[in-house]
């Protein structure tokens, strides 16, 4: 009767693996498939992991720890996965030794625009376009004009660099409609001009603006809050609107938005 007492060790681990260490023979389980094939049940040491494998692979010391194997795959796998997604990082998440910055907290009709250079900001200001429903052309003429005065700061400013609001994933198809055309835009210009640019969404400098203070308030008087109280400018003071359709459009906000942008950014998003 075939039961290889000889191959199985109830206590020692006396046989070694190619690549898994040290296992035992625990048990012999018969012959299998039309080559009857003899298999036994082996455990290794180092993981304490139970396979069944046949004979001539007991003999040849090629058995295989096949759950350590998927572990150390899955293992690997996460860590490829990581360094992807770091190396993507670096390009896409960071400003790389920076000088001149601009942020943006883009719109058609009011933009918001922050300035710094080596890390203080210098200016900041908002660019308004009036919305006319009546003029067919009127969005055309208003993301035109944004670009162009964006253009404009650019150049007066030698920016280097740029860090925009990134567009929300929920809000009306006609608002995401409208921020993804004057995005493509402004980072084409920024493409062909070599202009490095990053995305920030809006909970990540807001969280890291606000602190969980001013609970109190809507979001967007926290930042106005924020910023007088942490850095003591009074957007509202500076900004209260020229006329009634920038008082309507509340166009501090978009000021203190890009200010917001370009605290976060100088604060988290720079490497050297």
């Amino acid at each position: 009767m075939d039961d290889y007492q000889d191959l199985i060790s109830s206590r020692l681990y006396d046989r070694d693996s190619t690549a898994w260490g040290k296992y035992k023979v625990v048990k012999y389980l018969g012959k299998r498939g039309k080559t009857m094939v003899k298999y036994f049940l082996i455990k290794f040491k180092n993981s304490g992991n139970e396979i069944e494998t046949s004979l001539k692979n007991i003999l040849e010391g090629n058995v295989i720890d096949i759950e350590e194997k998927k572990k150390n795959t899955k293992k690997k796998n996460k860590i490829k996965k990581k360094e992807k997604k770091e190396k993507k990082d670096w390009v896409t998440k960071y400003l790389h030794s920076p000088k001149n910055i601009i942020s943006l907290d883009l719109a058609s009709e009011s933009t918001g625009v922050c300035v710094s250079r080596n890390g203080k900001i210098i200016y900041y200001n908002y660019i308004y376009h009036k919305k006319d429903s009546s003029d067919p052309n009127n969005l055309v003429k208003r993301l035109n004009y944004m670009k162009n005065e964006i253009i404009k700061v650019c150049k007066e400013y030698n920016i280097d660099s740029a860090s925009i609001e990134a567009i929300p994933f929920m809000g009306s198809k006609q608002v995401l409609f409208v921020l993804s055309q004057i995005r493509a835009l402004v980072k084409d210009y920024f493409y062909e001009s070599k202009i490095q640019c990053i995305s920030v969404s809006a909970m990540a400098w807001e969280n890291w603006l606000v602190k969980k203070r001013y609970s109190n308030l809507e979001t967007k008087e926290r930042t106005i809050r924020a910023i007088k109280d942490d850095y003591k400018i009074d957007i509202r003071a500076k900004f209260p609107g020229k006329n009634e359709n920038e008082i309507k459009k509340e166009v501090w906000f978009d000021v203190s938005d890009a200010i917001g942008i370009l605290l976060y950014t100088l604060k988290n998003r720079i490497r050297d």
